[in-house]
């Protein structure tokens, strides 16, 4: 039996409410569940989100695939307009990851991107975008990337797998 994992998701508040499912239909108001806590799963799962909020159109949906090893090890897998590709990945530690930005070079100024460790510690920040970022020193282990408008609420995460 797969351990049990937990899911949290970072939610922007302003007056938004969260709904998923879990069974891979559409959310809704109506045929979702709404997002109060943390979500444990045990086994693979493919979560579809969206964001709802009084006198606007509901958000697109949001596609997350988690896929739970023997170790107990989570991976994330992500089905959303991609904005940032990554390459390679996984990497080799002695070697320099690429994250390609498919945002428009004047919009990027509006953008910047974070690299976190699964600890939750900040390894990496950059607020001066280019088209190209070649990102060097990564120790070996699992990383997620946030890329982010500087308002927060358009963002999108990738993970990244450092090798020794």
């Amino acid at each position: 039996m797969n351990c049990p994992q937990i899911v949290e998701y970072i939610t922007d508040k302003e007056n938004k409410v969260y709904y998923y499912t879990l069974d891979k239909s559409a959310p809704s108001q109506t045929s979702g569940l709404k997002y109060t806590q943390p979500i444990v799963i045990t086994d693979n799962v493919t979560i579809r989100a969206i964001a709802v909020k009084e006198g606007m159109l509901d958000s697109e949906v949001a596609v997350f695939e988690y896929f739970i090893r023997e170790t107990g090890i989570l991976d994330i897998k992500e089905d959303s307009q991609q904005l940032m590709y990554i390459s390679p990945n996984p990497v080799r530690a002695s070697e320099p990851c690429n994250i390609r930005l498919d945002i428009p070079v004047e919009g990027l100024k509006d953008f910047y991107i974070a690299i976190y460790s699964t600890l939750g510690e900040k390894v990496y920040e950059n607020h001066q975008l280019q088209p190209i970022l070649e990102i060097r020193g990564l120790q070996p282990g699992i990383y997620i990337v946030w890329l982010s408008d500087v308002s927060g609420r358009n963002h999108q995460t990738r993970k990244i797998v450092v090798l020794d």
